[in-house]
């Protein structure tokens, strides 16, 4: 989720500046944040 959210992020950067870059980079980043914090939730209960 870290890897396609980067895309967009430097899509938005480096090629062209579009909402969609924004719209979709943004919650695949909170997305990636989230699964790290589960996972690590997880580990924390074995």
């Amino acid at each position: 989720s870290f890897y396609i959210s980067d895309i967009f992020v430097a899509r938005n950067r480096f090629v062209k500046q579009e909402f969609i870059n924004r719209a979709l980079g943004l919650p695949l980043y909170y997305l990636g944040q989230f699964l790290i914090a589960f996972s690590l939730g997880q580990l924390a209960s074995l």
